[in-house]
This record gives structure tokens, C-alpha cells and sequence, in this order.
């Protein structure tokens, strides 16, 4: 009784201070980057990859994308595929990136399979699967996310040949949910990034993420403070287009997760709280996604300079965050990665 009692007190001693500390940020240094070959800026759905010492960075209209050394900011390639022809986009909203070529998706579906280094465009995919969303690859398959309402599955599997593929554990496993087609109003709402040879899901909707490894789905509730989970009910999804107040008060019930980062031998989890005026909160978990600590982001103007500061990427080490700003000197605008250690504190 005795040692039940010790073991119950030393477990509730250890959830408060779990619960007690909070992320800590500490800036480390800046990386300009510079254009050389062409000039561009980050769109409202410009993506981040970085591998090997070279970040691609991607622009949506006109669809393109640039890889720069990210020791010291230099362009390194630059291509661009404006059009409706079989090697062009209409949009470019998510891209990724593998030892020696780039993959990237248009919202129609569309995916082109592109050489790394140096940029060349090799073929794209033949067929369209409207209102996709991310697109991810691992062990040399392709994991597309969709946000249909025509489909009853949010996630299909391709192989780097871009030939479908039909694998057992994603076999309508993950459905398709109205508060996924809804929350995917959201650009950075659903995340998917790959760790220790593990695929992990963060849907639109939720705090539920998914795991994929040796043929087996998982899923996890992640215990985030402050978190909000309102579901639709059982109101048709098309009430929400015709009567505002009903998406509005959808969102207000809701947090969503905007990135999963890997940094440190941790998770890191990025969350805006709908619910509470958009703001912005990290939370670290460990390996095994215990929780670990969890900070609003105060002071944004250290981070991007915007009211809601948005991690674009990470590595091992550090977290990153972009701005743009205008340079009196040189009279242009500069690209600005500030990058971030993370601990808890």
C-alpha cells in the first residue's frame, strides 16, 4: 500500500513538473538569401525543404522554386513551369525532396518528377485527382494528401514512377472528415514529415496523429494545453458554404496543428488556437510523443516580424523561421532565415 501510494505521488510530482516548464527559444544567427540566377519572394503557399546544406524554397504563382547553400545563402538553381502543358503547373502547392530528385503537386493533382541537382523536369503524372493538399516521400514511395469531399480516404500512395499504389495499412484507414475539408482552409493546417524511418500524419482536424512504419498504422492523441476540439456534428458539409456563421463558429471551437518538426531527438508540435484569436503555441514531446513542455509565442516580432510566427522548417538542431524585409542601403528586399535552438526550460 505503502509503495503504491510513493509511486502514485512520484508519478503526480513529475506530470506537474512536466506540465511547470516551457519551451525556451534562443536566437543563434541569421542567413540572407540571395538571388543570383532569379529573383523571388515567398507566396501565400511557399513551401520549405532543406537536405544536404541546400534549401528549396518554392513560390506558388507563378509557380517555381529556387535551392540556396544554406551555409551561405546563395542561390544555387532556379526553375520555373507556369502553364497547363504535360512538364507545367497551374499552381505549385507542396513539393518534396529525396536523395537525387523533387516531386512537385499542383492542387489538381498534378505531379511533376523533377532531377535535384540540376533542376530538370523529367515527367509528370497523367492523371488529376482534384483539392489535393501535401505531398510526402518515403521509402521511395509518395504519400499524397487530399481534402475531396469526393473521396472517402485522405491519404493515397504512389510510387516514384508516380504509378498509384493500393498498400494495406492506408486502405481508407485514415477517412476523409468534413472538419479536414473545412480546417484545409487553413494553408498550413496538416502536417507529414518523416523521422526514424517512421511516416507521421498530423490531419487538419484534431490533435490525433498517425504513424506509419514496418506495415503498421498507429495513432496518438497529443496532449497539448489548450487544445480545442469541436466536430461538426452532423451538419452537411455544404450548410458551411452557404451560412458563414457556421464556419465561423466551426473555427472558434478549434485548434489546429500547423507542423510537426523533428529538432533535437524531440517533436516538436506547432498549434494555432483558432479558438482564442489565432494565436500561435509550440509544445515538445519526445521520441515517443510524451509531453514535455508548451509556451505560447509572445514577442513575435523576434521570430518574423508577423502576428502569428510560423516555423517554415527545421534540422537536427535548430528551428527556422523567414521574413522579408526591406534593405534603405541596398534598396531591395532581403530573404531572412532567423534560426532558433529549442529546449525545455
Amino acid at each position: 500500500m505503502l509503495r503504491s501510494l510513493l509511486l502514485i505521488t512520484y508519478l503526480l510530482i513529475n506530470l506537474n513538473l512536466a506540465f511547470s516548464q516551457s519551451v525556451n527559444t534562443t536566437f543563434e544567427r541569421e542567413i540572407v538569401l540571395t538571388d543570383s540566377l532569379a529573383e523571388i519572394y515567398r507566396s501565400p503557399q511557399s513551401k520549405f525543404h532543406l537536405l544536404d546544406n541546400v534549401l528549396y524554397m518554392s513560390i506558388d504563382s507563378p509557380p517555381s522554386i529556387a535551392a540556396y547553400d544554406i551555409n551561405s545563402g546563395k542561390q544555387l538553381d532556379y526553375i520555373a513551369f507556369e502553364g497547363r502543358g504535360p512538364n507545367e503547373l497551374e499552381t505549385l502547392y507542396d513539393f518534396t525532396v529525396s536523395d537525387s530528385l523533387l516531386f512537385l503537386l499542383d492542387y489538381t493533382g498534378k505531379i511533376l518528377k523533377m532531377q535535384r541537382t540540376p533542376f530538370k523536369v523529367l515527367e509528370s503524372s497523367t492523371y488529376e485527382t482534384m483539392r489535393t493538399k501535401l505531398i510526402h516521400g518515403f521509402n521511395n514511395q509518395l504519400y499524397v494528401v487530399n481534402e475531396s469531399p469526393a473521396e472517402d480516404y485522405s491519404i493515397e500512395v504512389l510510387n516514384t514512377n508516380l504509378d498509384r499504389l493500393s498498400l494495406k495499412a492506408f486502405d481508407k484507414s485514415i477517412p476523409q472528415r468534413t472538419e479536414n475539408i473545412l480546417l484545409s482552409a487553413f494553408s498550413d493546417a496538416a502536417h507529414i514529415i518523416t523521422k526514424d524511418n517512421k511516416l507521421i500524419y498530423a490531419p487538419s482536424f484534431g490533435n490525433m496523429i498517425y504513424t506509419y512504419a514496418n506495415n503498421t498504422l498507429d495513432s496518438v492523441d497529443l496532449a497539448i494545453p489548450d487544445f480545442k476540439v469541436g466536430s461538426v456534428d452532423d451538419t452537411p458539409l455544404g450548410s458551411f458554404y452557404t451560412d458563414m456563421s457556421l464556419m465561423q463558429k466551426f473555427f472558434s471551437n478549434n485548434s489546429i496543428i500547423t507542423g510537426i518538426y523533428s529538432t533535437n531527438g524531440n517533436y516538436l508540435v506547432e498549434v494555432s488556437h483558432l479558438h482564442d484569436n489565432y494565436s500561435r503555441a509550440i509544445a515538445l514531446f519526445d521520441k515517443d510523443f510524451n509531453y514535455l513542455c508548451y509556451s505560447m509565442m509572445k514577442d513575435q516580432s523576434r521570430y518574423d516580424g508577423t502576428k502569428s510566427p510560423k516555423i517554415q522548417f527545421s534540422d537536427k538542431d535548430h528551428i527556422y523561421y523567414y521574413r522579408e524585409e526591406f534593405n534603405d542601403s541596398s534598396k531591395r528586399t532581403d530573404k531572412i532565415l532567423a534560426v532558433f535552438s529549442v529546449i525545455c526550460k
